[in-house]
């Protein structure tokens, strides 16, 4: 959610395009009300500040330190913070196993990462790469979980797709060509049937 301050600075109007798998709540009469769903976040992405290494360091400290605390010695992390935990690990500063999956969120994400030279596996016992992981739909907590249109669904809330279907499918065989695994987050009953 964001305040109408930010709205105007990302330039969110009534008119801006909803991207796919996104949605831009608004109110009675039509104009934006902040709430930000699913890829309409990314609308926001240019106007925050970025991470810096020592920033993302210090996360990575915390994040070791309360696995730790918990008796955990391994977690899995779905980020795109590779880099910062790349330094973390040749610094020796990695406390527990981490396997990243790295997201993807597009067909340029999809190309990156099969062009890479690396893929599911790769790497040591404390910095691994697992399954890369891609959303087909969103949440059930934000309404967004895509749901199949029948009798008994919610006519007003049917979801989102993130992925146009066949996309989602051409970089999923790419991907998974290329030697990585695949992790897609699917929560709601399809919407869309194939045939259909």
């Amino acid at each position: 959610m964001v305040n109408g301050a930010a709205l105007k600075l990302a330039g969110i109007t009534r008119d801006t395009p909803v991207p796919q798998g996104g949605a831009i709540e608004k109110d009675d009469s039509g104009e934006p009300n902040g709430i930000l769903k699913e890829n309409a976040i990314d609308l926001m992405s240019p106007f925050l500040p970025p991470d810096t290494p020592d920033v993302l360091q210090h996360a990575i400290e915390m994040v070791n330190q309360s696995a730790l605390s918990y008796g955990l010695t391994t977690i899995h992390d779905i980020t795109d913070k590779l880099p910062a935990y790349q330094a973390a690990h040749r610094d020796r500063r990695m406390k527990v196993r981490v396997l990243i999956s790295p997201i993807v969120t597009s067909m340029a994400d999809a190309e990156v990462y099969a062009k890479a030279g690396v893929h599911s596996g790769f790497g040591d016992e404390f910095l691994k790469l697992g399954a890369v992981k891609m959303y087909a739909d969103g949440a059930p907590a934000a309404k967004t979980a895509a749901v199949y249109m029948g009798p008994e669904a919610d006519r007003q809330n049917l979801g989102l797709l993130i992925w146009k279907t066949e996309e989602m499918h051409t970089a999923q065989h790419m991907l998974a060509a290329a030697g990585w695994q695949l992790e897609t987050h699917a929560i709601g009953r399809p919407r869309y049937r194939p045939g259909s």
